[in-house]
């Protein structure tokens, strides 16, 4: 054990009780293992990434999972609480492949040992169902898919194959539009309809107006 001498802040008087703010501490004692902690943990620094993220619901996907650390380290990569990579260094890469069945996060994790201490990092990729897009007189006429997205929010580059045609946004029932431009102008749109889509709930939004054929590119917040 280290001795850290502790420091005298007032001394009542015989028959006198102390006051809350009244310590004296002759002695503050650690250990080694507690100054280790105190050293290496703040001078550690550790992570965990995890790609791709977001990906879609249903597809099997291989991961890649990086750990790193600032100094030497014992890594341990788990998905959930399952060994994916162990390895000694300040890097460690190692791979996952899921088929995520419904929406929502698979977690991963990495345990760094240093001199004794462990830290941790963490990384989570997320499953989503697909944002669909295009134009025509039904929401079953949006059959663009977009990129694997948690939000809808985005620029979207919507082809009018037919002159008189509205725009529709077809988005997981758990997402939200809040507004749309076009060219920096308000895009309006409907309030969207429930609708299901291949067993899943979505919300269909569509343009307030219709446009002629050709390339619109709209704005989703």
């Amino acid at each position: 054990m280290i001795n850290i001498p502790g420091r005298l802040h007032s001394v009542a008087s015989e028959g006198q009780a102390l006051g809350a703010d009244e310590v004296y501490d002759d002695t503050l004692m650690m250990s080694q293992a507690d100054i280790n902690a105190i050293v290496i943990g703040g001078s550690v620094s550790v992570g965990l990434s995890a790609s791709p993220s977001p990906v879609f619901v249903g597809e099997q996907r291989e991961i890649t999972l990086k750990a790193t650390s600032s100094v030497g380290a014992d890594i341990i990569i788990k998905e959930g609480d399952n060994v994916v990579a162990t390895g000694e260094g300040t890097s460690l890469t190692g791979s996952s492949t899921i088929t995520p069945t419904s929406a929502g996060n698979t977690n991963y994790s990495a345990e760094f040992v240093v001199g004794g201490l462990t830290k941790n990092a963490s990384a989570v990729v997320t499953a989503v169902y697909p944002i669909w897009y295009g134009s025509g007189n039904a929401w079953t006429s949006a059959q663009t898919k977009a990129s694997a997205k948690t939000s809808p929010a985005g620029s979207y580059n919507v082809v009018v194959t037919t002159a008189a045609s509205y725009v529709w946004f077809v988005v997981p029932a758990s997402m939200s539009i809040e507004h749309a431009t076009k060219s920096g102008f308000d895009f309006p749109l409907e309030a969207p309809q429930s609708v299901t889509k291949d067993g899943v709930a979505y919300k269909a939004y569509r343009s307030s107006n219709t446009y002629d054929a050709g390339t619109e590119t709209i704005i989703l917040y």
